[in-house]
């Protein structure tokens, strides 16, 4: 899904709520529905599927983990 819209329109905050929604409605280890920004993938130099998993190799590995709701803070 791609969001456009003028600055200040809302489109960070819809984004945001359809990820928590999905995540509500997220089977057990089905697909985990993340949030990228574009605003950094140069596509002249990189390709998407390039530049999301670069983005996402850079992300902290305590987000890489998985999530076990049974366990305290989980």
């Amino acid at each position: 899904m791609v969001v456009l819209g003028e600055p200040g329109s809302g489109k960070t905050v819809m984004a945001i709520r359809f990820v928590l929604r999905a995540l509500e409605r997220r089977a057990p280890g089905g697909p985990v529905p993340v949030l990228f920004s574009l605003s950094g993938w140069q596509p002249h130099s990189e390709t998407l599927d390039d530049w999301l998993v670069r983005l996402w190799a850079a992300t902290p590995q305590a987000l890489h983990g998985r999530v076990n709701s049974s366990q305290p803070g989980g």
